[in-house]
């Protein structure tokens, strides 16, 4: 379910548009929970960063979470900033790729992780997809990719995606390839063999220790 809301903060004004409003319900009760402890800690630690982050639901969360931190002078001021694993579809095109998230907010997909594709929307697209794909077994892979292609998708305007500076990184035979993109290519699911498996967490750590290697011996 989306819901309209508008973030605030001194420095790119207010943000409005539509947000998933279980991600905007479960970054308010964090909000109200831990806020005070956060700035306690933060002024018992002036040097210190203010770094959110989380792997699925919970990057989905603290995308959102970091965006209502913005408007808070005492957290936006400790470079406040979040990292986003395996995010869900938590904005809408506008939000997705405002100043105020690519500012505040980096995205990492790994490859075709199907959950920052999915939604109401992209699961229509897939179902009609899977349909007419149905009806033409025999056909040869060139035509089936030709008729997928051809499929009538569901339009932006009706599309969360995740948000801020996305980042996706896919394997190649030399190497991990890690390429900034606009969050709303992620408009549609890829049906792979992989498309769940590198979805989880341990996939997310085999990416960046295998990214980390890769800048020490570039």
């Amino acid at each position: 379910e989306q819901q309209d809301y508008s973030f605030v903060c001194e420095q790119f004004g207010e943000n409005s548009g539509k947000v998933h409003s279980g991600f905007l319900r479960s970054a308010h009760y964090i909000n109200h929970e831990v806020k005070p402890l956060v700035k306690e800690l933060l002024l018992d630690n002036p040097k210190f960063d203010l770094i959110i982050t989380g792997h699925s639901l919970g990057a989905g969360v603290a995308t959102i979470l970091s965006l209502i931190w913005a408007g808070e002078k005492e957290l936006n001021e400790r470079n406040l900033h979040a990292y986003a694993f395996a995010s869900p579809c938590s904005l809408c095109e506008t939000l997705a790729n405002s100043r105020l998230t690519r500012h505040y907010v980096t995205a990492v997909v790994n490859n075709d992780d199907v959950v920052c594709r999915l939604g109401i929307s992209t699961l229509k697209d897939a179902q009609k997809a899977m349909v007419a794909l149905a009806q033409h077994p025999s056909l040869s892979i060139e035509k089936q990719i030709e008729i997928y292609n051809e499929v009538e998708r569901e339009g932006k305007d009706l599309k969360l995606f995740p948000g801020g500076q996305v980042w996706i990184f896919e394997s190649e035979p030399h190497g991990l390839v890690p390429t900034q993109i606009d969050p709303c290519e992620l408009d549609e699911i890829f049906l792979t063999r992989t498309f769940i498996s590198n979805h989880l967490p341990h996939a997310y750590v085999h990416l960046l220790e295998r990214a980390q290697d890769q800048a020490k011996n570039d």
